[in-house]
């Protein structure tokens, strides 16, 4: 994934997009610079979010303090202010938030939104193996050996399936896990946002029983296979009744006698009136007497236990009552109050915008958005000056201060837009090095920075392209 040189190139295209807005209209000009409507708008509304009505500025306030603004940046480019690191940075700061507001494009968005609705109206029953990676920042060929690894560990699964000896580890406990992707073995039924987009892309696309080749992620090399495949069971609204474990996590003697009384307990609720006064009986005691034993709305992907999930969305009935089930917490016992659906995409969409934007699977938002830009604007790649780049992130990681200054012939044209605007890798490499440090400093300041952010990364060549 072309990280970094996709926010680049998407940053110069806005640029030159921003131009072409006919229906953007000049509003005022500072020293024959246009400053556009739009560019007000959002700076007027970003400046006054936050204050109470009264004390909003009115438009003529806002204007001419937005003037003095500007002006005060031209007095510091005549002082030569605009030179300094400090400088440099805020400005590019500035740049790249105008820049996102033109970032956007609808179909892309509802297109990501459909595809994704749809794999939510299936369940997948799923096994899986993590053979993880043994430090945390990798050059490429860091992982040239643990991918033939995983290519043995994967012809053994084929071979033997998912619970063979050296893929299970016994000491995790699945029904406490709260990251999923850290299980080894069963995994179980999954939809999607639960796991990285990469794993569920490949899950999706599997048919029932293939194993998948090796997936790399941040962690490691994932392989998964599809066990089975449902509707959606939709959503639970439970209530519960917990029995405590005296110290967390607990001692193993502690989980026997805890479970050996909530079994007893549950053995002896033979109606709804039995449960109901358990219920009135542990909301006493712990002091919940307004809320009851309610727990509230369970999904899959609930950030709980998977055997909690798992346990609730397996009641069917209205009033059903769960065996006692385990978690690092104690032993529950469930009674369904209602069951739910998938809601339709309508009234999911500002949810579903939210998860993709706040996901790993922005990064397809972004790269679609800046493929149609590239189109538009005729956009050639030198692939000759991307190699250079390249053959240093392959033994450096970007991340690294030494990096910017080692790329060699920075003169060199990287990229150019219609056949005439041309940028070199050295104005590419200030973008990496500036990105890096604002990265650090302000990171609310870049919603598209932000978004690709949310694709963990450790491999350098990953970081830059």
């Amino acid at each position: 994934m072309k990280r970094r040189l996709i926010l680049y190139v998407c940053f110069f295209l806005t640029q030159l997009y921003v131009v072409a807005q006919q229906n953007d209209a000049v509003a005022i000009t500072i020293n024959g610079v246009p400053i556009y409507k739009s560019e007000l708008e959002k700076a007027y509304n970003k400046g006054n979010k936050d204050k109470e009505q009264g004390e909003k500025e009115t438009i003529d306030e806002f204007v001419q303090s937005y003037i003095d603004y500007r002006l005060n940046i031209e007095e510091a480019k005549a002082q030569e202010l605009d030179a300094t690191p400090n400088y440099e940075r805020e400005y590019h700061s500035y740049k790249m938030q105008l820049s996102n507001t033109y970032l956007k494009d609808t179909a892309v968005l509802k297109s990501l939104m459909e595809k994704y609705y749809k794999r939510m109206l299936e369940d997948v029953d799923v096994n899986h193996v993590l053979i993880p990676f043994e430090k945390k920042e990798l050059l490429p060929a860091d992982t040239l050996a643990l991918y033939h690894k995983a290519m043995e560990v994967r012809n053994q699964l084929i071979n033997n399936g998912f619970v063979g000896d050296g893929f299970i580890d016994n000491s995790v406990n699945p029904s406490i896990v709260m990251d999923i992707t850290e299980i080894n073995g069963h995994l179980g039924w999954i939809t999607a946002f639960m796991l990285p987009v990469v794993l569920e892309d490949a899950i999706y696309s599997l048919p029932v029983g293939e194993v998948s080749i090796p997936i790399r992620t941040y962690k490691g090399y994932h392989i998964v296979q599809v066990v089975a495949k449902r509707s959606a069971v939709g959503a639970a609204d439970v209530e519960q009744v917990l029995f405590h474990f005296p110290d967390i996590p607990p001692f193993k003697h502690q989980i026997d006698s805890v479970g050996a009384l909530a079994h007893r307990v549950r053995a002896g609720l033979r109606s709804q009136v039995d449960y109901q006064k358990l219920c009135d009986d542990f909301s006493g005691a712990y002091g919940s007497a307004e809320r009851g034993c309610a727990f509230g709305i369970v999904k899959l992907d609930t950030k709980i236990s998977p055997a909690f999930v798992n346990a609730a969305l397996n009641l069917q009935d209205i009033g059903e009552i769960s065996q006692p089930v385990m978690t690092d917490f104690g032993f529950h016992i469930l009674r369904l109050v209602n069951r739910m659906g998938v809601p339709s995409l309508p009234s999911m969409a500002k949810w579903m915008e939210d998860a993709i934007k706040g996901s790993d699977r922005g990064k397809y938002y972004i790269n679609e958005v800046c493929e149609r830009l590239k189109k538009e604007y005729n956009y050639s790649l030198n692939k000759d000056a991307l190699r250079k780049v390249i053959n240093v992130a392959e033994r450096l990681s970007p991340e690294n201060e030494e990096f910017t200054s080692i790329v060699p012939n920075v003169n060199a044209v990287l990229f150019t837009i219609d056949g005439k605007n041309t940028h070199t890798l050295k104005e590419f490499l200030a973008f990496v090095k500036n990105e890096t440090a604002l990265k650090k400093e302000e990171p609310d300041q870049l919603p598209s920075v932000r978004i690709m952010e949310n694709v963990k990364l450790n491999l350098s060549t990953d970081q830059l392209f």
